[in-house]
């Protein structure tokens, strides 16, 4: 079954979460908001307002820009995303120096 955008939202959310080690309370409380809401977003029930978007991809430390993205682009399968995701994740941990070495091997695999 394919997902609708608001529950690929929460899916990519949610993956982020896990991945990050980060529970539904930790968000909940750094958004204001209830684990009941933060666990109806992250199945897709309701989508997060703009505010509170924000805030849950500032405590996942990544950008909405990432997760609208991801998204929309529905031709992606769960384990590819599950792939971006954690490279993201990655990528944010880097230092400046690391991440220039990195964008370099990228793009001559890229070439």
């Amino acid at each position: 079954m394919k997902k609708n955008t608001k529950q690929r939202i929460g899916f990519l959310l949610q993956k982020s979460r896990k991945e990050q080690k980060l529970t539904q309370a930790d968000i909940a409380e750094f958004c204001g908001l209830s684990v009941e809401a933060v666990s109806n977003i992250e199945r897709g029930v309701n989508y997060p307002s703009f505010d509170n978007f924000v805030s849950i991809c500032e405590k996942l430390g990544c950008s909405c820009g990432e997760i609208l993205n991801d998204a929309v682009e529905s031709h992606k399968t769960k384990e590819r995303l599950s792939l971006e995701t954690k490279a993201i994740g990655v990528i944010h941990s880097l230092s400046e120096n690391d991440l220039k070495i990195i964008v370099k091997m990228l793009s001559a695999l890229k070439a």
